[in-house]
């Protein structure tokens, strides 16, 4: 009999901490409606916007000018990537300047002209000594076939020195940039 009257006891334990554990949640809900309606629901009611007209807001215009980029003046101090001073690799009479202060150059562009009288009249010398030296090869024999060839070799040299100084009279410009 003791031990039934042990397991009413125990129910009876397990029915008023069921009890007691529903009235705990029931009052802990209340605390946190209580403290909602405290403070939840003012709080609300402040971070909305008031109703009513709303505020006008004024807006300040100024006139905008535009004006062209050359007007602003900027003080800079600029330095060429290269400079170099060009010159003719042979003597003589400028006879024209191609290009002028500000001109952008590209690379090979004509610079100057000089007066190429006497490079033509020395190209034109060696070109009438080469036909001489090739027609006399043709008529000669032996020994004097021999030296007829060389007389082409030096008249065909003389052309190459005569074309050279006939292209120094045209100065290039050595890569593009501007004047």
């Amino acid at each position: 009999m003791t031990r039934f009257v042990f397991e009413s006891a125990s129910m009876t334990n397990t029915f008023q901490n069921q009890q007691t554990n529903f009235q705990q949640l029931i009052l802990n809900r209340s605390v946190f409606g209580l403290l909602l309606l405290t403070f939840g629901i003012p709080a609300a009611a402040f971070s909305q916007e008031k109703s009513g007209e709303p505020q006008t807001v004024s807006i300040q215009r100024e006139a905008i000018t535009l004006r062209h980029p050359r007007d602003y003046y900027v003080p800079l101090n600029l330095k060429p990537l290269r400079s170099l001073t060009i010159a003719a690799p042979i003597d003589g009479i400028v006879h024209t300047v191609e290009v002028k202060s500000g001109d952008k150059l590209t690379a090979k562009s004509v610079v100057v002209r000089l007066d190429s009288s006497i490079p033509q009249a020395e190209l034109d010398r060696a070109e009438a000594a080469l036909e001489v030296a090739r027609e006399e090869q043709k008529n000669a024999t032996g020994k004097a076939a021999a030296v007829a060839k060389a007389n082409v070799a030096l008249a065909e040299a003389d052309l190459k020195l005569a074309n050279i100084r006939m292209e120094q009279t045209i100065v290039r410009a050595p890569f593009e940039g501007e004047v």
